[in-house]
């Protein structure tokens, strides 16, 4: 006599050997989609540094980076200056040229009449890992409330670190307030860090955690007032964002809505927070650069850190090789 169906125990077993081939296949199905997000990352890279190539070969410098000019110093007071950052002056270069028509050169970065430029980024400056990129600041500023936020950050700087520091600090591509030029960059175009990834900033992250908005960042500022900004002169500022190590201890009860810890110069200097522009990614181990040979490199959360300042400084004779 014919069976005219599986038993139960049939279909469970079948079920069964389902599940667990689905359950092999989703960590490389998972890995393949990580491997095509990070060569998008990649190419984005490749175009920034193109970009600088064209911008250099156009007007015979890179874009001016820039320092926060105030009538009360870096933590207060009213900004005076009226520049915008390498993002804006990158755009005819990226195909944004339309864009760049919008912004109004006589006025601040975050003067109302560059309130068009808020939800105006490319794409281009986000990092396909970014689980949120491109979503805008929600800050109660309404100065910074509603801009976008780039993936990557150029190098201006490398810093000397000290257990209690008189740090000397060493230009990098994009040296502060200058229009700096290749031929400055002794240490050679394949061993000077041009630009780099510090993601998802429109949060503050510390370690793996997205932080309350209502909390300062390390009680220092306001998430989105200093170099968060996709339009913004400074990307990478010299006080906390020139790869110092460091370790942030979490609340234990309350990991994101409390201040956590800090404990400076020990630890690591990637992938910990992505205050002022730290190196921060969300490709596992590391983060993706782009030298100012336009070449493209991943760079190991397990480098040494005077490695990475030998690579930020453009002008100090210390070379690095290998890759």
């Amino acid at each position: 006599m014919k069976r005219a169906a599986f038993t139960l125990v049939e279909l469970l077993v079948v079920i069964a050997i389902i599940g667990v081939l689905i359950a092999l296949l989703l960590p490389a199905v998972q890995q393949a989609r990580e491997a095509a997000r990070r060569m998008s990352c990649k190419n984005s890279l490749k175009q920034i540094g193109l970009a600088c190539h064209n911008y250099h070969d156009t007007f015979k410098a890179l874009p001016r980076s820039g320092a926060y000019k105030t009538s009360g110093g870096f933590f207060g007071g009213v900004i005076v200056d009226r520049m915008n950052g390498p993002n804006v002056a990158l755009l005819p270069f990226l195909e944004g040229g339309n864009t760049y028509d919008l912004y109004d050169q006589n006025e601040n970065w975050m003067h109302a009449n560059n309130a068009a430029m808020k939800d105006k980024m490319p794409t281009l400056f986000v990092c396909p890992s970014n689980p949120e990129g491109g979503i805008p600041l929600a800050v109660a500023d309404p100065r910074f409330e509603g801009f976008q936020t780039p993936d990557y950050c150029y190098s201006t700087l490398a810093v000397e670190e000290t257990v209690n520091p008189t740090a000397q600090d060493f230009p990098g591509a994009f040296p502060l307030d200058k229009w700096n030029k290749f031929s400055n960059i002794t240490d050679g175009l394949s061993n000077t860090l041009l630009v780099y990834e510090s993601a998802g900033r429109n949060h503050w992250r510390a370690n793996r955690y997205e932080m309350s908005d209502s909390l300062k960042s390390l009680g220092l500022y306001n998430w989105g007032s200093r170099c968060e900004t996709w339009t913004n002169p400074v990307t990478q500022a010299s006080q906390l964002g020139a790869f110092f190590k460091f370790t942030l201890v979490m609340d234990a009860t309350n990991p994101t809505g409390a201040q956590p810890s800090i404990v400076q110069f020990a630890g690591g200097f990637m992938n910990v927070s992505n205050i002022y522009g730290a190196p921060y990614s969300f490709h596992t181990s590391g983060v993706q650069c782009v030298m100012a040979d336009g070449s493209v490199r991943f760079l190991s959360e397990s480098m040494d850190r005077a490695t990475m300042v030998a690579l930020c400084s453009a002008q100090q004779g210390d070379i690095v090789g290998g890759n």
